[in-house]
């Protein structure tokens, strides 16, 4: 049987998701974030955030089948409750949010959906700092 040798913070992957995982009404989980550092650590992301989206708003109103599709994307992405609409009053509340950029990518040859959307979480905020760079990675080595 393989082994796993955790590292330290790895291991507090692993207690994190033990103790921040609960199962929705719906039969979903739903885990909070792994974070290494503070959220505190994030800068405003917002103007970054809604720079990439009027990008991505030109690009779309010149090709109206990406836009068609990158919008189904979306209200399934909002149907399954993947997202939820940030209101302006929740957007005023000390609580701190990471506007996530995203932009889609089409794959010409694929036979199922030709449309992914990447969401950019190397994206960086304000100062510099990116969700990713606060977010708990695990990568774990087995004794063979």
């Amino acid at each position: 049987m393989n082994n796993p040798i955790l590292t330290k913070e790895e291991k507090a992957c692993e207690e994190h998701f033990q103790s921040h995982t609960r199962r929705l009404e719906t039969g979903r989980y739903e885990v909070r974030l792994p974070l290494s550092k503070s959220i505190d650590n994030l800068g405003e992301s917002y103007d970054n955030a809604r720079s990439k989206f009027l990008a991505l708003e030109q690009k779309l109103s010149k090709q109206p089948q990406l836009k068609q599709d990158y919008s189904a994307f979306l209200e399934e992405y909002l149907q399954l409750g993947h997202m939820t609409p940030v209101t302006e009053d929740e957007d005023k509340k000390d609580v701190p949010y990471f506007y996530l950029p995203h932009h889609g990518v089409i794959k010409e040859n694929s036979s199922t959906r030709k449309l992914r959307v990447i969401f950019n979480g190397s994206a960086k905020s304000s100062n510099g700092v990116s969700i990713n760079v606060i977010l708990i990675t695990k990568s774990t080595t087995y004794y063979l």
